[in-house]
């Protein structure tokens, strides 16, 4: 299962599309990276993942569960994905908020 899976997101603000259709899986205990130059939508991508910005498309899924889906209607807030309790994706949410 993965701990991690983005399909198909997307996020814009008027004039910039910051992430287009974005797809990826990280599997529990792999380590990733995004890589890119400046304004390529890294940030973008932790902090949708995060749950701090809402993506205009797509799907995220945290620990096989569905926590956000643009078609469907879904918006968990992030306490209720548990993300608290995974260690990985707390400390993202550390370096994303400087808390």
């Amino acid at each position: 299962m993965e701990a991690v899976k983005l399909v198909g997101v997307t996020k814009e603000w008027p004039g910039v599309k910051a992430v287009d259709n974005l797809s990826f899986d990280i599997g529990k205990g792999d380590f990733a990276t995004l890589l890119g130059p400046s304004g390529c939508g890294k940030t973008t991508t932790l902090r949708m993942i995060a749950g701090l910005e809402d993506p205009d498309a797509g799907d995220i899924y945290i620990n096989g569960k569905l926590v956000f889906s643009a078609s469907q209607g879904i918006n968990l807030p992030p306490a209720a994905t548990y993300c608290w309790l995974h260690p990985p994706i707390a400390c993202l949410l550390h370096l994303l908020t400087g808390t």
